[in-house]
């Protein structure tokens, strides 16, 4: 979500599911169930390779001083089937009650040679909220909530820290899989103080309760990152695409040097891809969005008055040449005129079927605070310079609209996708499926 969702109050529910008769494909409302707040979700292979999916999902309140949490719903499907009623899906809690968790996830078994671990992100920029963390939770015993294991907290260094995303990567070539993360420091008076990627390094022993070791890799990226490889005339480059929401600037990262070692600040190099007065980069995704053989990058800009959906073709070498921008959509605003709110929020390239990946993808986009999830269809499956797409809204409510999902979880060869409507505390789940 957007980090202005907080400020959006709770209004009248009202949800519309818009006809789809006139699209080449089509979607459908399962239904929903009520859970307070969902924000961030995560649809993920269940842990031990047993089969299924499980939901996370993040929950936060505005409300000073309360604490929030992380929800799984365990094997979506098998529920969905036994109950044949989203309302009855059973949502249990993660942890115990954190401050503001962002994004949720599962650990990659690899990280720690075992499942069943996941990680939430915490922290925003009210003043009751301010402290966040990156939290690791044992989910290995089901029916009841795990024990937690705060990783970013010294005693001795207690900053106002809030993080968004973990991804997991060797970052020093040590053969274990560090968390890298962004975070920042946010001050209403004085606005942003401060805002870095840094990684945490993974210890021999990483489960005993103790925090790892914070090392600083490099200024602005405040919430979302994505990792990708590039290709150039001089080889293949791992790079690091940064969105700087509070600073308006759109980065890329790169090592140069024999290996992909980044814990050297040294080694690492940047260029700006973007910087418009106005367009604050939320969000970015790795796709070959235009099917021309190369990978593009999709971006957000949230605004308050002319929020973007933006396409970044990569250039032959992307430490020197330019990158080619496309405006997808634009014009978006939220609901109410405050500051503070923005749209749109994230995209997702999709599919209708998943064995239909062989076209251009559909760009499934929250409009965040403008409470609309939009599909976006090429008008020109074909040509590869044509970036003119078609807008279809299929879901609206009145507020907020948190982070959706897409997975196949029934395996019938239809995606569906996963929808929180924050402000109405309802959970959507739609589908593909005739």
């Amino acid at each position: 979500m957007a980090v202005s969702s907080n400020l959006v109050l709770l209004v009248t529910t009202l949800c519309l599911l818009f006809p789809a008769q006139s699209w080449a494909w089509q979607v459908k409302d399962l239904g929903w169930f009520l859970i307070r707040n969902p924000a961030f979700t995560a649809v993920e292979p269940r842990p031990g390779g047993v089969g299924g999916y499980d939901l996370s999902i993040s929950t936060f309140s505005a409300i000073p001083g309360t604490l929030d949490s992380n929800y799984i719903v365990r094997d979506i499907a098998k529920q969905l089937v036994e109950e044949n009623d989203v309302r009855q899906l059973n949502a249990e809690e993660l942890d115990d009650g954190l401050f503001w968790p962002n994004e949720v996830g599962l650990v990659p078994e690899d990280v720690f040679g075992v499942g069943g671990i996941r990680w939430s992100a915490t922290g925003f920029l009210l003043p009751s909220k301010r402290r966040g963390n990156v939290v690791l939770m044992d989910d290995s015993k089901d029916g009841g909530v795990g024990k937690s294991y705060d990783i970013t907290t010294w005693k001795c260094d207690m900053g106002l820290w809030f993080y968004h995303r973990v991804l997991w990567h060797d970052v020093n070539g040590d053969g274990r899989k560090d968390a890298i993360t962004a975070r920042a420091r946010f001050d209403f008076e004085y606005g942003l103080q401060k805002a870095e990627m840094v990684w945490l390094e993974h210890p021999e022993d990483p489960l005993n309760g103790n925090p790892w070791n914070i090392n600083y890799m490099y200024d602005g990226p405040d919430a979302f990152f994505t990792f990708v490889n590039i290709d150039t005339p001089d080889g293949t480059f791992e790079a690091i695409i940064t969105p700087a929401y509070f600073s308006q600037t759109l980065f890329v990262h790169w090592i140069e040097g024999p290996s992909t070692d980044w814990s050297k600040p040294e080694r690492i190099y940047s260029r700006i891809i973007d910087a418009v007065v106005g367009e604050s980069y939320f969000d970015a995704y790795i796709a070959d969005v235009n099917r021309d053989g190369r990978i593009d990058v999709l971006v957000t800009a949230s605004s308050e008055v002319d929020g973007k959906l933006l396409t970044y073709e990569i250039p032959e070498d992307f430490r020197t040449d330019n990158w080619t921008r496309h405006v997808i959509a634009d014009g978006f605003v939220p609901i109410l005129s405050q500051e503070g709110q923005g749209s749109p929020g994230i995209v997702l390239p999709i599919y209708e079927r998943t064995d239909e990946t062989d076209k251009k993808p559909l760009l499934l986009l929250t409009g965040d605070d403008d409470g609309k999830i939009y599909i976006f269809e090429s008008a020109d499956y074909d040509d590869v310079n044509n970036w003119n797409y078609t807008e279809n809204i299929i879901f609206s409510v009145a507020g907020t609209i948190g982070a959706m999902s897409v997975q196949d979880i029934d395996e019938d060869g239809y995606n569906e996708i996963f929808i929180p409507g924050y402000s109405v505390s309802r959970f959507h789940i739609f589908s593909f499926a005739p």
